[in-house]
Parts: structure tokens; sequence; C-alpha cells
């Protein structure tokens, strides 16, 4: 078996009221709190980074080099702010998990009503990385259909 715990496996404590002491104690709910803010700022950074990327490669539509060019750059950028979105929506999703055991937690009675959270961590940068590795593809191929007859004409004939 692995050494990864498991939402089952952690024991769910219920803190007491720490108002009185000078530092306020960490728990999971602020935890949750943070990556929660975390997911919002990383899927918002993703979104206008899309954004500036898909204009950009729009205004270079007179030269389909630099198109591809630019779209492929966004393609990988997106992957890896992808793949962060992906930790954190599982860190939160696990956070969840722990919050909702605990029977006097306050998100426990939302727990029943439709987030949406699959759809901000999950599929949004799926559509992201997609729509550009697709458009990369597409600009790559025409370079290619448009540049292999001139290289053929290029070549020397024998005589």
């Amino acid at each position: 078996m692995s050494d990864v715990p498991t939402i089952e496996s952690i024991p769910v404590e219920e803190f007491p009221n720490n108002e009185k002491e000078r530092a306020p104690r960490w728990d999971i709910s602020q935890e949750r709190s943070f990556v929660e803010n975390l997911l919002g700022s990383r899927l918002n950074f993703l979104l206008v980074f899309f954004s500036i990327f898909v204009g950009g490669a729009v205004n270079a539509k007179d030269n389909l080099f630099l198109q591809a060019i630019v779209v492929s750059v966004a393609a990988i950028i997106v992957l890896h702010l992808a793949t962060a979105i992906f930790r954190t929506h599982r860190k939160l999703e696990f956070l969840l998990g722990l919050v909702f055991r605990q029977r006097t937690h306050p998100a426990r009675l939302t727990e029943d009503f439709p987030t949406g959270r699959h759809i901000v961590g999950r599929r949004v940068p799926v559509l992201c990385c997609v729509v550009l590795v697709g458009w990369a593809a597409v600009d790559w191929i025409l370079l290619a259909v448009h540049w292999i007859p001139e290289l053929i004409h290029c070549l020397p004939q024998p005589n």
C-alpha cells in the first residue's frame, strides 16, 4: 500500500475557539479558504494569459509562421499552468473532504448544493489546452503543406 493518507484515515478534530490567543491557529478551514483563493487566482491568470495569446495569434494572421510560433509557445505555457491548477484542485477536493467530515463545520450545510468546482478545476484548463494545441497543429500542418512544394521546387533537378 502507499503511504498517501486517505480522507478516512485522518482523524477529525473539533478545534476550540482560539480568538483569545495572540496568533490564530492555522486549521483546515483556513487552509481550504487559502487553497480556494489560490485556485481562483490561478484560473484567472490562465484565462488572462490565454486571451492575450489568442489575441496575439489572431493579429499575426498575415504571417502563418509567426502565428504558429505564438500559438505553440502559448500551448506549452498553458499546459504548465493547467497542471498547477489540477494540483490545486486536487488539494481543494481533499481539504473539502476533510471539512465535510466535521460535524459542526458550516460548510457541511452546503455540501449537497452544486458548486461547479470540477468545471473550474478541470474542464476550463483542458479546454484552453485543447484549443491552443489544436490551433498550433493546424498552423504547423498548413505551413508544411505550403512549404513542401516550395522546397521540392528549390531542389536541384537531375540532368
